[in-house]
């Protein structure tokens, strides 16, 4: 990567980083803050009884099927539920979501040959397919820590016709459990100022190192599936 690059994405990681700070400092200070303390979210989960986290899971399942940020659900698991139910619910709900995924990709798959029509995808998928079928596990949850968009990666992988549903989910439902506790970290502490903010933004910022450190992992060991 040369140096133009890096100044590039290092510049858009302080602009980002920047932004969250400020949109998170003008809601702390304006009044729709009050319509959303953790009291008045919590008292509106419980009106639904033993079937709030249930209510949570199907939302957190159709919302990502239809591509809503799975970040957002995560946050608010967080701040609904606390950091270890919160967790709990998101790598459940988030773990089906995929799989559903899978599965409607997998039953139409004959039906989207139209997506594998040229070349350069052709070549991808064949690859895919290959490192699929010796190392099906292995190849999943590389990908899933290199961060690849959730629910699109997830319809993709039904197409490729050597990948296990079993070592999919399997892939899934640990990798999810990296990503999802910082956010739901993040979401527990959102009512408790900007201080109480810092360790799980810093865990959040730690969470999306991931992708360069799995990337050098690959070329140390000559792996190259992305």
């Amino acid at each position: 990567m040369g140096m133009e690059q890096k100044t590039s994405k290092f510049i858009q990681a302080i602009v980002g980083t920047t932004l969250i700070a400020v949109m998170i400092y003008f809601v702390s200070m304006s009044p729709i803050k009050d319509l959303f303390t953790v009291d008045n979210i919590v008292s509106s989960v419980d009106g639904f009884g033993m079937y709030g986290p249930l209510l949570f899971m199907l939302v957190y399942i159709v919302g990502l099927l239809v591509f809503v940020p799975a970040s957002l659900f995560t946050i608010a698991g967080g701040l609904l539920f606390g950091v270890a139910w919160g967790t709990f619910y998101v790598v459940f709900a988030a773990t089906i979501a995929a799989g559903i995924g899978f599965l409607i990709s997998r039953k139409f798959s004959s039906k989207l040959d139209f997506l594998v029509n040229n070349q350069f995808t052709k070549k991808i998928v064949s690859k895919c397919e290959t490192q699929c079928e010796e190392h099906g596990l292995q190849t999943f949850i590389i990908l899933r820590l290199l961060y690849v968009p959730y629910m699109a990666f997830s319809y993709a992988a039904g197409i490729i016709k050597t990948a296990k549903f079993k070592d999919f989910v399997l892939a899934t439902f640990l990798t999810n459990i990296v990503g999802s506790f910082s956010f739901a970290y993040f979401g527990s502490q959102l009512n408790g100022g900007w201080r109480a903010l810092i360790l799980p933004l810093t865990l959040i910022m730690l969470t999306l190192l991931i992708p360069k450190i799995v990337k050098k992992f690959q070329k140390d060991k000559g792996i190259d599936i992305s």
